[in-house]
């Protein structure tokens, strides 16, 4: 079992393609992704903006394409309650305005708005994995003991990303001494660190 994040699906969100440079073929992308990478006994947490409509065909399409065991942290646009996700999803809704998790003792913050620096200096949070502000800034930043991580899709390449990548790229982020990277580096990470030697 491994631990996944992804934020920002907006699953049938027809303007979306528009709004943030997404290309085509961005929904088959993800779902792509989804089916290659994810495992039935895996966690994915999805930091909110998870679809639009509620349409049967629309909730059967996704019921069928999506697997692991997926917590959804409440985004600006998820108007249902917790019942719903569950009956129709069988995802569990946090409705809090965020969620901490234990990953390798590391206090980590689930949120679909990233955090503001004093809470997460007053929780003692290692990180803040979150969404919402989809490619218009950073995947990684860090800044002032703060460390601030978005898995909004645009930056990830439309693949769930795991706390090993989230890991592999910090590790990078400081090897460079970059206060912030665009994009997540994946398979081809392990040049990326070559290269800089």
């Amino acid at each position: 079992m491994r631990v996944w994040f992804i934020s920002d699906t907006h699953f049938f969100h027809e303007k979306i393609k528009l709004y943030c440079d997404r290309p085509d073929d961005w929904l088959e992308k993800i779902l792509d992704n989804w089916k290659n990478i994810i495992s039935p006994d895996d966690i994915v947490w999805h930091l909110g903006d998870f679809m639009f409509g509620k349409q049967d065909s629309k909730i059967n399409f996704l019921r069928d394409n999506l697997i692991g065991n997926i917590k959804l942290v409440q985004g600006n646009h998820e108007r249902s309650g917790s019942a719903w996700f569950m009956d129709k999803f069988e995802i569990e809704l946090f409705k809090k305005r965020f969620v901490t998790i234990d990953i390798e003792g590391k206090k980590i913050a689930l949120s679909h708005v990233p955090l503001k620096s004093n809470i997460i200096k007053r929780d003692n949070i290692y990180m803040n994995i979150h969404g919402h502000i989809h490619n218009s800034s950073y995947a990684i930043k860090e800044e002032k003991d703060c460390l601030w991580v978005n898995v909004s899709v645009e930056v990830t390449n439309y693949k769930p990303v795991s706390f090993e990548t989230i890991m592999k790229n910090i590790e990078f982020l400081r090897l460079k001494n970059y206060k912030e990277i665009d994009l997540f580096f994946h398979e081809e990470y392990k040049n990326k660190v070559d290269d800089s030697n």
